[in-house]
């Protein structure tokens, strides 16, 4: 089976290679948060793929985890039961990556856990009480503009901070 790589982003632009290069540059970094942004159809999924299976553990499972809350059987929003969920697939991929699916939309309890996982490298297993070390990847992506939900305070701003440094945006083919 084929793995992705950069010649899988698809475009001749200046800004198309220097996004190609980017993403080489960080799948072959230390592990460090990488958040995806762009519209929907840009290719966030795609470049995810490409920075997992161009980074150190290709070999290791790739998890996508999706942010969006759905109402339960009651009509009421789900939330508080994602940073369990959150931890169940973390602990499946290893030194792999974990592909956190649409996290603008992530419930306040989500991204907490998340900007835990990502300082301290650990996250709480739901069988027990005891930390695990964390030694994969966190690989964020969002179709919104997160600063935006910083300022209403709808996103915590430190989780930001966390993922913004390894920031990719990707422009749609029109452009």
């Amino acid at each position: 089976v084929r793995r992705p790589d950069a010649h899988c982003i698809a475009g001749l632009s200046r800004s198309t290679e220097e996004i190609r290069s980017l993403v080489t540059r960080l799948a072959r970094s230390n592990g460090s948060p990488v958040l995806l942004m762009g519209e929907s159809g840009t290719g966030k999924s795609l470049v995810a793929q490409v920075l997992h299976s161009l980074g150190r553990h290709p070999a290791e499972r790739m998890v996508t985890f999706p942010c969006r809350s759905r109402p339960d059987s009651d009509g009421r929003e789900e939330g508080s039961d994602q940073p369990a969920a959150l931890w169940a697939q973390v602990g499946s991929v290893g030194k792999g990556s974990i592909v956190v699916e649409d996290i603008g939309d992530a419930t306040v309890p989500l991204q907490e856990a998340l900007l835990s996982l990502i300082r301290n490298r650990s996250y709480r297993s739901p069988d027990s009480d005891q930390d695990v070390p964390f030694k994969g990847r966190v690989i964020a992506i969002t179709r919104r503009t997160l600063e935006g939900d910083v300022a209403k305070g709808s996103f915590i701003k430190s989780l930001f901070e966390q993922l913004d440094p390894h920031r990719i945006v990707l422009i749609p083919l029109r452009k």
